[in-house]
């Protein structure tokens, strides 16, 4: 091959080198080539343009003929054979320029696998390795140092022949070893023991957090529990003691009092609104005297009950404003209610009923007088066979109607209700132990 073909390889691989980039191994900064790449001679050029092969093992004796000639090996001085064998080449065409990637890329490898240090490398990461690697050089002069003076120290020193004492002590230290190993043994079975009972007392410390956590379970709904009837005893208090303050406006009231309200309108008098009697210049209703009538029936009857009295000739039957007095001996019926009408002034059986009534509760009176000794008991108006008194005056009047005023006789109901309202009031302002 002529120079300026080399010459010619050689400026086209510079400038191929020049527009590709290699990176540094260490640090990956983009690097460029030592200028000393830009010179290279022509043995230089052609070895760099041979394709890398795998040596193949030949025998040189049978293939002699073939060869042209043999050079020495350069690039590849790792191969275990002297020599390359070069054949005959023609005309070499121009490099590629992954052909020189590949050469250069190759050169790299081999010297990264010649060393443990990835090639290539920076100026700046190559000082640094090599400051490095001096660094490790003087460390390891220092131990070579201080083995060699060590090694000086063993051979100075004089062999010991006391096999004797040397036998006594190794005996002494199988002893202390099989006395350690004993040990040893007695603290793995105690060691195992201890793992078997660690492992139960997990199983036992599981099942007391379980039972733990159930009996707080239980105490936190007990606790609610506890709370809420807590607020249950707390309503139920303030119901008693709304349901106690109750009570004691109910002991304090008179429930024939309350039931039953006598008062007085002018010359009549009222027993729940009614108005028992009549006169010329006021014509009552038979039928609301009829009902006062019932009233006061039902009035005398509940007296009668509250003290256990048994009458022994009449019988109070209230039943409104058809209410009537039985007579026990004669087994018949007197009325406490009327038509009115011309019959009226000649009905005996109505004035019979009205003696009736009075004679009950001329009956309830005596009664009471008797269970009551320690409480005074007195009606405002005296009853005598049909006949109240008005005592400031000292007039009697009837409560028939034959032969009797209107005005009279509506007076003399008029007393019979106060008679009635002084027993209501009398029997409000005793104790209850009274009529026990």
């Amino acid at each position: 091959m002529s120079t300026s073909y080399f010459e010619h390889e050689r400026r086209y691989l510079m400038k191929e080198m020049e527009t590709n980039e290699f990176k540094c191994q260490q640090c990956h900064q983009i690097i460029k080539l030592d200028e000393s790449m830009r010179f290279l001679n022509e043995h230089d050029i052609a070895e760099l343009t041979l394709p890398i092969q795998n040596p193949v093992e030949l025998d040189i004796a049978e293939h002699a003929d073939s060869f042209d000639k043999c050079v020495l090996q350069i690039a590849n001085s790792d191969l275990q054979h002297g020599f390359t064998v070069v054949g005959d080449f023609g005309p070499r065409e121009k490099a590629s320029l992954s052909h020189h990637m590949k050469l250069t890329s190759e050169l790299f490898d081999l010297m990264s696998s010649t060393s443990d240090v990835d090639h290539p490398l920076c100026q700046e990461c190559c000082d640094g390795l090599l400051q490095l690697l001096e660094s490790q050089l003087r460390l390891s002069e220092t131990e070579y140092k201080d083995y060699k003076e060590y090694l000086k120290e063993l051979e100075n020193q004089p062999e010991q022949e006391d096999l004797s004492a040397l036998q006594e002590e190794l005996e002494k230290l199988e002893l202390e070893e099989s006395r350690l190993l004993s040990e040893l043994g007695n603290l793995e079975a105690r060691s195992t023991d201890l793992q078997t009972q660690l492992s139960k007392d997990q199983i036992v410390k599981k099942e007391l957090l379980e039972e733990e956590k159930r009996l707080w379970k239980e105490s936190a709904e007990q606790e609610r529990q506890k709370m809420l009837a807590e607020d249950e005893l707390r309503s139920l208090d303030v119901q008693l003691k709304q349901e106690q303050i109750l009570l004691e406006k109910l002991k304090q009231t008179n429930a024939l009092n309350a039931a039953f309200h006598i008062w007085h309108d002018g010359h009549f008098g009222v027993i729940n609104g009614l108005h028992l009697g009549r006169l010329p210049s006021v014509p009552v209703e038979w039928s609301e005297i009829n009902g006062a009538w019932g009233q006061a029936a039902l009035l005398l009857e509940a007296l009668v009950r509250r003290f256990g009295l048994k009458l022994t000739r009449y019988r109070i039957v209230p039943m409104g404003s058809h209410s009537y007095m039985e007579d026990i001996v004669e087994k018949k019926e007197l009325p406490l209610y009327s038509s009115g009408g011309l019959k009226f002034f000649w009905d005996s059986k109505f004035d019979g009923g009205m003696v009736a009534f009075l004679d009950c509760l001329q009956h309830f009176q005596e009664h009471v007088e008797k269970i009551a000794l320690n409480y005074r008991f007195q009606l405002p108006y005296r009853i005598d066979r049909g006949k109240l008194e008005d005592r400031p005056a000292k007039q009697w009047y009837s409560i028939k109607m034959q032969l009797n005023s209107e005005e009279n006789w509506t007076k003399a109901l008029k007393y019979m209700l106060t008679n009635l309202k002084w027993c209501l009031a009398w029997i409000a302002s005793q104790p209850t132990s009274t009529f026990s």
